[in-house]
């Protein structure tokens, strides 16, 4: 029965798009930091080879991290699902096991992960072979490096993250637990590698770092660069300790998990008062009046306008309601917390290396550096969420037959996206305000703020916002709508490589 579950679960899963749109994904982030130093994940590769094994493990390290984008999605709804469906009580009444069932489940979804992020490996060997490359910096491929990768982090700290947020979503039976367990979980990353800054506490940060960057930071602090290009990182040390004590906790998260879940149906608050009335006998349920017959009312027809202020009216509330589904997704709120932990992450970075204080044109280049790919992976999934919304709930029929222009539903939708950039940038500038006072400068420049934000940022991913749609309304398919974008990504990020450096040439400049 285990090896069934897992079948049906990856049966179920790699017929759904968002597997291949996490994996093109991933592919896009490794290609775009080895075939051009405009994308930087962790910082620059230097004078090394753009391929030496360093670089192929501290990506695909960086890539497991990345991968909670999509394991949080894939295992908050493994067992979820059979509640949302209302199919629970079919499949505890079936005579497979609870660990059988549990684990099929889960290591269904961890495989699919696991797929998902290793493509992050094809788009380093794509990069490296670009003709663009300087040959003297790329190396000849070499398999071991990513074998390396693979089996000393991606798959433990995919299975460990994987143990910990299956572990909320089947315990707590809410999807909204596990993104929060999630958070939490990146939280405590976060504060684990400030511990590394320390010179007196950079063994215990290194061992409390659940993905173990800090370990291989460690362990390759002093590497020359001939051995970064040769070498790979010993398992021994704080690096085996790592990877073994983590590996521990998911175990024991994963036990725990299944040691604890129940195959029964969770009873509904009420559900005892709801069945003793209906066990309570007729006599006793208390006797109505007799109805009386209500006065003939004199109700006014209703009035259609269809002026130009009836017009806005109707953009307006429209785009109020697109605008509330955006920001209260979870989705959204993801890649809104990923974003500023990048953020922040890129500013105390960066702040260490600057002899400078923390003016507010840097933090308007950090914005645009260490911002800017959340952005569009957010325009990348709300364009195609917001143009198939109507019909992936079947209501795209009704909505064609309503009395309105059929401008207005893509205006508000376009409106929509504008309205949560403009949101987004406003925390991006509150967070970076916060740093500019954690480090005691306070001559925050609100005018350069608003110009480089508002006036010259906003506007152009307000043209990726309408590039997005269009990708999606001329292809008339999600998939190659997301296709079309992730290759206007790659092309965008190349061209100066290819020489190609006049605006008119680039698109939103």
């Amino acid at each position: 029965m285990f090896a069934d579950v897992i079948k049906f679960e990856l049966l179920y899963r790699f017929r759904k798009p968002a597997v291949y749109i996490f994996a093109a994904f991933f592919m896009l982030m490794t290609f775009s930091a080895i075939a051009t130093d405009t994308v930087q994940m962790g910082g620059a590769i230097g004078n090394a080879a753009r391929n030496s094994p360093y670089e192929i493990v501290r990506l695909l390290g960086m890539m497991s991290v990345m991968g909670l984008l999509a394991l949080t999605g894939f295992v908050a709804t493994a067992v979820n699902r059979d509640y949302e469906y209302r199919t629970s009580e079919f499949f505890f009444a079936t005579p497979v096991r609870k660990s059988s069932y549990l684990l099929g489940r889960f290591a269904g979804s961890l495989l699919t992960a696991i797929a998902a992020v290793s493509v992050a490996a094809l788009g380093i060997v794509l990069a490296s072979l670009m003709p663009w490359q300087d040959p003297e910096r790329v190396q000849a491929f070499n398999i071991v490096p990513y074998v390396y990768s693979l089996g000393v982090f991606v798959l433990p700290n995919l299975f460990l993250t994987g143990a910990i947020l299956f572990a909320f979503a089947a315990l707590t039976r809410k999807v909204l637990y596990t993104y929060v367990s999630m958070m939490g979980f990146v939280t405590f990353w976060a504060i684990s590698r400030t511990l590394t800054r320390d010179l007196e506490s950079t063994l215990i940060g290194s061992l409390l770092d659940p993905f173990g960057v800090s370990a291989f930071s460690l362990s390759t602090r002093y590497w020359t660069v001939v051995e970064r290009n040769t070498m790979l990182p010993p398992i021994m040390g704080p690096m085996l300790l790592n990877r073994l004590i983590w590996i521990g906790v998911g175990c024991g998260v994963l036990a725990f998990a299944v040691w604890r879940f129940r195959l029964s149906v969770a009873e509904k608050k009420g559900g005892r008062k709801v069945a003793a009335a209906v066990a309570a006998p007729e006599s006793s349920a208390p006797r109505m009046p007799p109805a009386r017959a209500l006065p003939a009312a004199t109700i006014a027809p209703p009035t259609l306008s269809f002026t130009p202020r009836a017009r806005l009216i109707q953009l307006w509330h429209q785009t109020r309601t697109e605008s509330l589904g955006i920001v209260r997704s979870v989705p959204f709120l993801v890649i809104l917390v990923f974003g500023v932990f990048n953020l922040v992450g890129g500013l105390f970075a960066d702040f260490d290396q600057l002899e400078s204080y923390p003016l507010t044109r840097i933090m308007v280049d950090m914005i645009e550096g260490t911002f800017a790919i959340f952005l569009f992976i957010f325009m990348l999934v709300y364009a195609g969420m917001l143009v198939w919304r109507e019909r992936a709930a079947g209501q795209h029929e009704i909505q064609s037959a309503l009395p309105v222009p059929d401008w207005l539903p893509l205006a508000s939708k376009l409106s929509a996206l504008l309205v949560v950039n403009f949101i987004a940038l406003v925390l991006a500038m509150v967070v970076t305000i916060i740093f500019q006072m954690s480090k005691g400068y306070f001559d925050f420049e609100m005018g350069i703020y608003f110009r480089a934000l508002f006036l010259i940022q906003l506007p152009g991913w307000f043209a990726v916002a309408v590039h997005a749609i269009a990708c999606q309304v001329f292809t008339n398919k999600k998939i190659a709508g997301f296709s079309v974008m992730i290759v206007y990504f790659v092309l965008h990020e190349v061209v100066d490589s290819m020489s190609i450096e006049h605006n008119l040439y680039l698109f939103g400049e």
